[in-house]
Formats: structure tokens, sequence, C-alpha cells
């Protein structure tokens, strides 16, 4: 499950950083997700996604039973530094 999360946030964490904020929208158009919701509500960010991407729960059996994987993009700018949470369920201590 760490591996998963970890693969996830680095492909965000790669990716995301390298597209201008005028093509966030062709960006998140060419990932493979079940579910992207805008959420509204004072910010700091520009935009607040949430993302939805099934993932298998045993990457050996891809065809097996999936979960879906739960990821926050808070955007400002491309050129703004990235920062990466993966606190999980122990997010309240931090």
């Amino acid at each position: 499950m760490k591996k998963i999360l970890f693969l996830v946030s680095l492909l965000v964490f790669l990716l995301l950083p390298s597209v201008a904020a005028d093509q966030l929208e062709e960006f998140l158009a060419h990932i493979d997700a079940k579910d992207i919701r805008l959420l509204e509500g004072e910010s700091n960010y520009d935009t607040i996604l949430e993302i939805l991407i099934e993932q298998p729960i045993d990457h050996r059996n891809p065809d097996g039973e999936t979960f879906l994987q739960r990821i926050y993009i808070s955007h400002i700018d491309p050129a703004s530094p990235v920062v990466l949470v993966t606190a999980g369920y122990d997010h309240l201590s931090i």
C-alpha cells in the first residue's frame, strides 16, 4: 500500500510541475482517473482538485479486485515549489 501511494505521489510530483497553469486541464485529461472534482472554498490556492484513481489491490494480479486511491492537488503556479504530504491516516498529528 505504501508503495502504491509512493508511486502515485511520485507520478504527481514529477509530472505536475512541468505543466503550465493553462495546461493543467489538458494534463488531467491524459491521466487514467475515475473521477476528477474541482473543490470549492476559501483557500490560497487557485485550484483544488480531488482525483480518484483505480488501483489493483494486488499488482501481481491486475485483473483482480481494485480500490480507489484519492489524491488532492492544490495548485497555485507551476513555478511554485511542490509540497508532497504522505501522512495518510496520521495527517491530523502534523
